[in-house]
């Protein structure tokens, strides 16, 4: 029978996710013992297993408590401990577990192979301390085939041992000069930030805790050697090595290099705010505004985005600093010719990514144009980054990142840059073609409002004419013919008058240059009025109006242009009657609900199709099939006034049951 691989304490109150979690560790060739609770979990602990599994929630001492006790005692304190909770999986939870003394913090539910794989990583790491611990020397071979960087340092914090790892992680060629530095020596060779972006203080790096007395210490570095751009996350952890007085002879520092994972991380962030910020609007002016914002300071000091626009350059820029920022915005305000090819990025005409780092002598041959010198120069610029914004092979502009700092920019960064900048494009593209189709549009309405306002005046002079044929037309069959194609006449200009008024409104809605003139009109008048004016086309059809105003609306009043809600209440009551047949009802009813007038129009005529309903204020929508006059524009023209108003307007109909159409207004103050 094949050994066990390692003996595992497993902890674990809940019976079915210990069981679960025992049967993983099992089959992957573990030896298990359990415990229930966290006095039984201290008592087996003493038999020193090779690592701890703890749940966090147990009945009598919470997992962080057991972890503390563990570390404390001198018989245990080197046992690795694997936090395992189903319950308390938050960010301060993970942080709690590692501070009590955990060596790992995982959430369940949780993969056999992601279990089995920290475990695995847990005993590795232990397991190498241990043998450091008998001999650096013996060890050597396996150390230096690890992935993961070990160094150890005497008490005066000198580096006595380094993998290969380690240097090829913290930038050396050779062990020279990084053995053999005293630690201040050597933690001024890098500048150290913490996972917020500041400072890291040396005084709290790991392995100087451990010397001082620490049982243990733990921290997550950016590392940067002073001079090169060769950024480096890892996280540190370190322990003591004892005499058998219990003084540390020893610390070692195991580093795992988490680099490519935060560079990934923080590739996604900055491409997930791209895609979220460049997709929030089409407006043109505010897209290209967005884009140069979303590279400070994520990739650089101050960003500059160059969109070529017909013989000109536009150029926004943002800078970290709001002095320079604001200096840069006013100065961003001139267009560059397209000539002046000098003091424009060579990307724009090349369409190829460029990274530069900048000293006095390469700054002067690289930007041949003084006046371009001065201003970069004057902007502290060291490195840049310059990426096309190219769409469908045509490049549309620049997007360029500067930085303070020399060396800042490698390829990673330039690839980062690529896939904002294809982003962008698109976004600026779209953005672009949204302002010609709005500009189209707007053209349109404009030639729409100028023919229809200029056809008013041959029209009623048509109109006029006809009145006067009619007038004047000799009694006997040939005035009689006269005054007929008069009256042809006349209802052609109504009509055709109807639909100028139709088309200035719909030009007016959507241009947002609707006026109203919004004044306090009492309910029962308007209704009235408004059922006045239709009683003619009702009685031509041979149709009742009724009237159904609630008694508590009647002396109410609203807040309204008058002429144009007669205009909503003809539009109803016209369609109401056009579509119901002879014999038929219309009725108009208003009532207060909600603290708002409500109107309707309810006829008795064949009701609406179910299909029909959501296309029913759609401009220029008919119903096929139905030989009916119109343009299609009268219900939108009563959605575009309600909503002027304020209000809203809705329809309840089915076919064989008639219509209703309802609609609000504010009630006056």
């Amino acid at each position: 029978m094949t050994p066990p691989e390692a003996r595992i304490l497993h902890v674990n109150d809940d019976e079915a996710n210990r069981y679960a979690v025992t049967r993983m560790l099992q089959k992957a060739g573990f030896e298990v013992i359990e415990a229930i609770n966290g006095q039984e979990a201290l008592q087996k602990a003493a038999q020193l297993p090779d690592l701890v599994i703890l749940d966090v929630k147990l009945p009598d001492i919470d997992g962080y408590e057991v972890a503390a006790r563990i570390r404390a005692n001198p018989a245990t304190r080197l046992l690795p401990v694997l936090h395992l909770s189903a319950h308390l999986v938050g960010v301060e939870a993970r942080a709690r577990g590692l501070e009590s003394g955990a060596d790992g913090y995982l959430t369940q539910p949780v993969e056999p192979a992601e279990l089995v794989a920290n475990v695995r990583a847990i005993l590795r790491a232990r397991r190498a301390e241990r043998e450091l611990r008998l001999s650096l020397d013996q060890n050597s071979v396996i150390l230096q085939n690890i992935a993961d960087a070990v160094t150890a340092q005497d008490p005066s914090g000198r580096v006595v041992y380094a993998n290969d790892a380690a240097l090829r992680i913290l930038g050396y060629d050779g062990k020279e000069p990084f053995v053999s530095s005293d630690g201040p020596a050597l933690a001024s060779a890098f500048e150290m930030l913490d996972e917020g972006g500041d400072p890291f203080d040396p005084a709290k790096l790991p392995g100087r805790l451990v010397l001082n007395g620490a049982p243990e210490a733990r921290a997550t570095i950016r590392w940067r050697r002073r001079g090169v751009h060769s950024d480096r996350w890892t996280v540190v952890q370190s322990r003591p090595v004892l005499d058998d007085n219990g003084k540390v002879t020893l610390a070692i520092n195991i580093l795992h290099d988490i680099t490519e994972r935060r560079r990934a991380e923080q590739r996604m962030r900055i491409l997930s705010e791209a895609s979220a910020a460049l997709t929030a609007s089409l407006d043109y002016d505010e897209t290209v505004e967005r884009v140069v914002r979303l590279m400070v300071p994520a990739l650089g000091d101050w960003s500059v985005l160059h969109v070529i626009e017909d013989d000109h350059v536009r150029w926004v820029a943002c800078h970290r600093d709001a002095a320079l920022d604001e200096k840069l915005c006013t100065m961003a305000k001139e267009p560059v010719p397209l000539s002046r090819r000098m003091v424009l990025p060579e990307t724009l005409f090349t369409g190829r990514s460029t990274h530069v780092d900048y000293d006095d002598a390469g700054l002067s041959s690289r930007l041949t144009n003084p006046e371009s010198a001065a201003f970069v120069r004057g902007l502290g610029t060291r490195s840049a980054i310059c990426a096309p914004l190219m769409i469908r092979g045509v490049v549309l502009g620049t997007l360029s990142c500067m930085s303070s700092e020399a060396n800042r920019y490698g390829d990673d960064e330039l690839r980062l840059l690529e896939d904002v900048a294809h982003r962008a494009a698109l976004a600026v593209d779209n953005a672009r073609t949204f302002r010609h189709a709005q500009q189209a549009a707007d053209m349109r309405r404009d030639l729409v409002a100028v023919v229809a306002h200029d056809l008013k005046n041959p029209l009623n002079a048509v109109a006029m004419a006809a009145a006067l044929l009619s007038k004047s037309a000799a009694p006997g069959s040939d005035g009689d013919r006269a005054r007929r194609q008069s009256g042809i006449i006349t209802r052609a200009t109504d009509r055709m008058n109807r639909l100028i008024h139709d088309l200035l409104d719909v030009s007016a809605i959507d241009a947002g240059r609707l006026e109203l003139e919004l004044q306090s009109h009492a309910v029962g008048p308007l209704v009235s009025e408004a059922l006045e004016s239709m009683t003619p086309m009702a009685q031509e059809r041979q149709m009742t109006l009724e009237r159904a105003v609630a008694a508590d609306a009647e002396t109410l009043a609203a807040l309204c242009d008058r002429d144009r809600l007669l205009q909503v209440f003809s539009n109803l009551i016209g369609n109401a009657i056009k579509y119901t047949e002879p014999g038929g009802r219309v009725t108009v009813s208003a009532q207060c609900v909600d603290g708002a007038l409500c109107f309707a129009v309810a006829d008795t005529g064949p009701g609406i199709a179910d299909e029909h309903v959501p296309h029913l204020f759609d401009r220029f929508w008919r119903v096929r099939g139905r030989k009916r006059d119109g343009t299609g524009l009268g219900l939108w023209i009563v959605k575009g006034l309600v909503e002027a108003h304020g209000g809203t307007v809705s329809v309840d109909t089915a076919v064989g049951a008639g219509a209703k159409f309802s609609f609000t207004v504010p009630l006056a103050p």
